[in-house]
């Protein structure tokens, strides 16, 4: 449908040769054809598999049950998590981006022309029916286009941008191939050479970490492009271009070339010469790499980019800052001589910094990010490179990473209060933040994070002798900090914080209910007015809007009586908490159905106002309320009888957890439930959908337009869908 709205906005002279009722019911195969591919395969394969009994007997009716083959689950496993999560978004983006260019438009339909025109006779091989491999050859055709129209123009050659973009068509070609050929081979191949899977993985590997690299550089060249034009011919040249690859090849290899002349190090020569499974944990089995991989991945990505990124881009978008900084590197750049740049980097300091607290405290922050990333990657590294540390060595690095580590909320609740005093206290903003305080404030850090670890310290030089400090062990708090009464003191902390936590439930449950007091009283005040004046009581609308405000305060507080029970007491009356179970969901199911009455009342006073006396009286409201609440009882009243039925009676005097789930614990009426609404739903849309099918069969002028007949097949293949989903999940369902 997508294609043929297209093709009516872009090409509205060949639509009507194009777009036909034939060709349409050719797509409808096609698409039935299709669809088919994903199933028929595993349909074949049951026949083939599965003896005759098999289909006589019953099973639960999901696929993993009656499609048991282990190919079936493998082909799934391909189609669903290779190729729509991985190839597709992945591989197509460079294929847009070319398409969307629109010089390669030009000369891509050009060359197209031309291989239709002077076509040659189809290879008559045939390809395996394989979605990767069927995908990998239709994206590496479609990027060899790409490549092909490259090489074809001179013009691209001369061009940064497009170099780079080739580049990245180039390299995820090479990605897709490796990552295809390396998942068939998994599939196919139990072991295989080691030689042969080291080069396929080595190439993997650096092609994957080459596309962000690469992305990141074609990002650079359109900001060079759009913030630098008149420096963009001397920065963005063809040359620096190739280096900038060279780079990112280089870059990416980093992740991989350590593994591999580890492997050669400690791997004998007949390893080389083996057949392995070819994944990369069992080629690369040395449990440095593996460490090296998750000290990659979860240190690095996880914790230290996002880390200390932060501080930066807090800099850069400073008005100041950046004013500054780019005018120090534009000195850099000018100004080569060692002489000249001593006198630029001098003149550049600018003293507006040093005389804002702001930036006194932002910097203070930035220097501690930098000891502190700097500490944490020289104890990680030692962890691992060294099994035993000197003592009195290690004691330092650790003193200063713990008090780095708990500066940082501390400096940066200090901006925050600073920014708080600038726009709360603008007036006494000048007499507050003033330098001389900042660098108290400073100290006053240093010495609250300090609180952290020097008790330890002190206990350490008390508690051990002077020959464990020339000792060497496992550079680790734990192992350092060995006393018990530090384990204990970092015990403690959890436990403070245990309690803080216990303290902020509390201050949680006191604020709900100083909330639900002030609500209902300001409830309680529009129930009082109304209850004041008479004119009310023969407004249908006022009668509506004050049962809702009556219905919102039975519901605020049996929710806030609820949450505060769950809170303080573990067990409550069963009895008791039935009651004020079956209230809460009554009045929780009440309030939807009490704005779509007030919003049918406004549609009958605006659409139909001399009907309005007639409709709306305060009679029909109340029988109005009267099925707003019959209706809310449907949803808990049957949970309640079945309850009567399946419980003793000693349950009801018995103390359970005040929870729905605790107190109906039968999944019956929650099942049946669920399948009455999910049936409704679809009896529901399957009359609509059969309303539209009935509108197209009375008119003869839908049968000649494709977009109504493609429009049609759409809501027939929806009803089929639906009635089969909705039929299978109540035959699932217990």
């Amino acid at each position: 449908m997508a294609v043929e709205c297209y093709v009516a906005i872009c090409l509205p002279l060949h639509h009507c040769r194009i777009c036909t009722v034939r060709n349409t019911f050719i797509l409808m195969s096609l698409i039935w054809f299709v669809s088919s591919l994903s199933i028929m395969p595993d349909f074949f394969l049951l026949l083939a598999t599965e003896p005759l009994s098999f289909f006589t007997s019953k099973v639960l009716c999901a696929r993993d049950f009656v499609f048991r083959s282990s190919y079936s689950l493998k082909k799934r496993d391909v189609s669903h998590i290779v190729c729509l999560v991985l190839i597709i978004p992945r591989f197509v983006s460079p294929i847009v981006y070319g398409l969307r260019d629109q010089n390669f438009r030009k000369y891509m339909r050009r060359y197209l022309l031309c291989r239709v025109i002077m076509r040659k006779k189809p290879p008559g091989e045939q390809r395996r029916n394989v979605i990767v491999t069927v995908l990998c050859i239709a994206i590496n055709y479609i990027n060899g286009t790409l490549i092909h129209t490259f090489r074809k123009h001179q013009i691209f050659y001369s061009n940064p941008r497009y170099v780079l973009f080739i580049h990245l068509v180039m390299n995820d070609m090479l990605q897709l191939t490796l990552s295809t050929l390396l998942h068939i081979i998994s599939y196919t191949l139990n072991t295989f050479s080691v030689s042969s899977c080291l080069l396929l993985l080595i190439l993997a590997v650096m092609a994957t970490f080459n596309t962000p690299l690469n992305l990141a550089g074609m990002a650079v060249e359109c900001y060079v492009a759009i913030c630098l034009p008149l420096h963009h011919c001397r920065i963005c040249t063809v040359r620096n271009t190739f280096i900038l690859m060279s780079l990112i090849w280089f870059v990416s290899s980093l992740s991989i070339m350590p593994d591999f002349f580890l492997l050669l190090a400690t791997e004998p020569l007949s390893f080389f010469t083996s057949k392995v499974l070819c994944a990369r944990d069992f080629v690369f089995r040395s449990s440095y790499s593996l460490k090296k991989r998750d000290a990659s991945h979860i240190v690095c990505l996880v914790l230290i980019i996002p880390r200390f990124v932060s501080p930066i881009v807090y800099g850069l978008r400073d008005q100041n800052f950046r004013k500054y900084m780019r005018r120090y590197l534009l000195c850099r750049v000018i100004m080569r001589k060692n002489h000249l740049e001593n006198n630029a980097v001098s003149d550049m300091k600018p003293a507006i910094f040093y005389s804002n607290p702001r930036y006194v405290l932002f910097i203070h922050l930035v220097m501690n990010d930098m000891l502190q990333l700097t500490l944490s990657t020289l104890l990680h590294i030692i962890s691992y490179t060294l099994n035993t540390f000197s003592v009195s060595s290690c004691l330092l690095l650790l003193i200063l990473a713990v008090m780095a580590t708990f500066n940082t909320p501390l400096n940066l609740a200090g901006m925050a209060v600073e920014c708080y005093v600038a726009i709360c206290l603008p007036l006494h903003h000048c007499r507050i933040c003033t330098v001389r305080n900042t660098f108290i404030l400073m100290s006053l850090i240093w010495f609250v994070s300090s609180l952290s670890i020097m008790p330890d310290f002190f206990l350490l030089l008390a508690t051990e002798p002077l020959s464990f400090f020339t000792s060497k062990v496992l550079c680790a708090r734990d192992f350092v900090f060995r006393s018990s009464y530090s384990l204990k003191k970092r015990d403690a902390s959890h436990i403070v914080c245990l309690v803080l936590v216990f303290a902020a439930a509390v201050y949680k449950n006191v604020i709900v209910t100083v909330l639900c007091i002030a609500i209902n009283y300001i409830n309680g005040t529009l129930i009082h007015t109304f209850r004041k004046h008479q004119i009310f009581y023969s407004n249908p609308r006022y009668v509506l809007f004050i049962h809702l405000v009556m219905n919102d305060m039975l519901q605020l507080t049996l929710s806030t009586l609820l949450h505060i029970i769950s809170y303080t007491l573990n067990t409550f009356s069963v009895s008791s908490c039935l009651l004020l179970l079956i209230l809460a969901v009554m009045a929780t199911f009440n309030t939807p159905l009490n704005l779509a009455g007030m919003a049918v009342e406004c549609y009958v006073a605006i659409c139909l106002p001399l009907h309005h006396c007639r409709i709306c009286t305060v009679r029909n409201t109340f029988i109005l309320m009267s099925l707003i609440w019959f209706v809310s009882s449907l949803s808990i009243m049957p949970d309640f009888f079945l309850l009567l039925a399946t419980e003793p009676l000693s349950f009801f005097t018995s103390k359970v957890l005040c929870a729905r789930d605790f107190v109906f614990r039968s999944s019956f009426a929650a099942a049946v439930y669920k399948n009455v609404i999910v049936t409704v739903l679809c009896i529901a849309i399957n009359y609509i959908n059969g309303t539209l099918i009935h509108t197209f069969r009375k008119h003869q002028i839908f049968y000649s337009n494709p977009r109504y007949v493609l429009f049609i097949h759409l809501v027939m293949n929806d009803m089929l869908q639906l009635t089969l989903s909705t039929l299978l999940h109540i035959i699932s369902s217990p």
